[in-house]
């Protein structure tokens, strides 16, 4: 996270709003160039993509410490300085570059860095990538802001946002990397594929700096970015569909880590997202976290017959489905409760969805059509589950904490059945053949 310095610099950048205003003496005091610079700061942006990912796990990026082509590139003095990692969407391409950003910082290195994201203007532009990086190389290192004081003391905040600011920032940052307190920096620019303006100036700029400092970057698999790349000699590329392996490793622990968090689920529902997560992954993080995005709110969770669906309840009511193929979000069924599902199943066909509730309803929908076909019985004391007919799915049973189980029929929602308990008795589990 940020540090009190950092927080100080916003405040006062927040307060005074101008670039030449000050808190000291003269307008190039060191916080008020900070604040020039300052539109969001990179460690707490890597903090936010941590913590929406997950966590950082040691396992999902730990084996490209020992790639021999990132060794290569770790032990390079004059040349080889450039690390280029690609691979396609949800390989996990953001989080092994944190992981290296956070071994960088266990040494004597010091990693400044910047992850571009298409959707913020703030970090989508090839210019707002150099304030970043100049930001922390300023915060690391204070005595650099005399490079900049006397351009800045004559333009002000407006040096980093005309239309000669690329220039500049180019300027500066390569007075800042020959500074000789910058003697074991390593640059580190996530998702360069991501950067929606100027991304060709920009990749000309690595590449002229990766003979100064070492630099590591990361994108997808453009032909357009393999194209501008072909310009640096020394590059050291790892592709990610070259080590199918051991993304397939990570990915694996990744499904362990997230699948271990469904601690409201008992060890046969763990072990069964488990394994279709696994089988169905087909190597990606993106799919596995697609799947696993389930608010955090789930209630229950059940696949398909076919493994390709799979329905999440939420303790909002909401039931969504969802392609194990993609992960992508197909439908959430219309709902008469807003209550937690606490059971949800598929009928053999896969064409209906059964779901008990803790407000003791009872519901049935038509997948297919995405029709909310009937709700069959409401529970005193709460539905605890529902299932169909294993055999043919004609008839549905559903118990709950009245010791009441309904036996119905599918087709039509009668009730065929009622058996109680001579006392009220909460039934968990049910079965019907």
């Amino acid at each position: 996270m940020a540090d009190e310095g950092a927080s100080q610099s916003r405040d006062v950048f927040s307060h005074y709003g101008g670039g030449n205003q000050n808190i000291n003496t003269g307008s190039g005091t060191m916080y008020t160039i900070q604040n020039a610079y300052y539109f969001t700061d990179p460690r707490d942006d890597m903090t936010r993509i941590m913590s929406t990912e997950g966590g950082l796990l040691t396992e999902s990026y730990s084996w490209i410490l020992q790639h021999d082509d990132f060794r290569r590139w770790e032990q390079a003095t004059d040349t080889n300085r450039l690390l280029w990692i690609r691979g396609d969407p949800g390989k996990g391409k953001t989080m092994l570059l944190c992981g290296i950003i956070k071994e960088l910082e266990k040494t004597e290195t010091t990693p400044i860095y910047f992850f571009c994201q298409a959707t913020d203007i703030r970090l989508n532009t090839a210019t707002n990538v150099l304030r970043g990086l100049l930001y922390m190389l300023v915060r690391q290192h204070p005595s650099l802001i005399d490079l900049f004081r006397e351009k800045y003391e004559d333009a002000g905040r407006t040096l980093f946002e005309d239309r000669n600011a690329w220039n500049v920032l180019c300027e500066m940052l390569h007075a800042t990397l020959r500074h000789e307190a910058l003697r074991n920096v390593v640059l580190v620019i996530d998702a360069l594929d991501e950067c929606s303006t100027d991304l060709d100036q920009l990749i000309d700029l690595i590449i002229d700096i990766s003979s100064t400092v070492k630099v590591v970057i990361s994108s997808r698999n453009w032909l357009s970015i393999q194209n501008s790349m072909a310009e640096a000699r020394d590059k050291v590329p790892i592709c990610l569909e070259w080590s199918p392996g051991a993304v397939s490793d990570a990915v694996n622990s990744f499904i362990d880590a997230r699948v271990g968090l469904l601690s409201k689920f008992d060890n046969q529902t763990r072990n069964m997202v488990r394994s279709h997560l696994i089988e169905h992954s087909n190597g990606t993080f993106l799919w596995v976290a697609l799947v696993l995005e389930v608010k955090a709110e789930i209630s229950s969770m059940n696949f398909s017959s076919d493994g390709a669906m799979l329905a999440s309840a939420f303790c909002d009511g909401t039931v969504d489905l969802w392609s194990t193929t993609t992960g992508q979000h197909i439908q959430t069924m219309d709902t008469a409760s807003s209550a937690n599902a606490v059971s949800i199943k598929f009928s053999a066909d896969d064409s209906l969805l059964l779901s008990a509730s803790t407000d003791g309803a009872v519901q049935l929908w038509d997948v297919t059509n995405d029709q909310h076909l009937r709700t069959l019985y409401k529970h005193r004391g709460g539905a605890r589950v529902a299932v169909f007919s294993a055999q043919d799915g004609k008839l549905i049973a559903s118990a709950g904490g009245d010791g009441v189980v309904n036996v119905f029929e599918t087709s039509t929602g009668s009730c065929l059945h009622t058996f109680s308990a001579l006392k009220a008795t909460r039934h968990d589990a049910i079965a019907i053949s």
